[in-house]
C-alpha cells in the first residue's frame, strides 16, 4: 500500500470515530419517527428480541431504550426491498414458533 493512502484512510478512520459518538447521541425515540416496516404485533416482537440481547439490569435495556425501532428504521433507510422483505418474513417466521 502506499504512503498517502494510508494516511488518507488512517484519518478518515480516526475523523469517523471522533464524529460516531455526537452523531449516535442525536438519535432519539422522537427523532427517528414513525415505523413503517413493521406492525405493532412485529414491533413488539422485534423489542422482546432486542432485549433478549441487551436486558435490563442496573442499566436501561432494549426495551427501554427503544432498539427495536432503531432497528426498524435502519432497515427500512439502509437495506433493499429485498433484505426488508426477508426482515419481515424472518419476524414471521419467528412468531410462528
Amino acid at each position: 500500500m502506499k504512503r498517502r493512502t494510508a494516511i488518507r484512510s488512517l484519518g478518515l478512520t480516526v475523523g469517523g470515530l471522533v464524529t460516531f459518538p455526537a452523531w449516535a447521541s442525536a438519535w432519539t425515540p422522537e427523532s427517528i419517527g414513525v415505523n413503517s416496516l413493521t406492525s405493532p404485533d412485529d414491533d413488539t416482537l422485534l423489542a422482546e428480541i432486542a432485549e433478549t440481547f441487551i436486558p435490563e439490569t442496573n442499566t436501561p435495556g432494549a426495551k427501554s431504550l427503544k432498539v427495536n425501532q432503531f432497528v426498524a428504521r435502519m432497515i427500512n433507510d439502509c437495506y433493499s426491498d429485498q433484505a426488508k422483505k426477508t426482515f419481515q418474513q424472518g419476524l414471521l417466521s419467528i412468531d410462528q414458533v
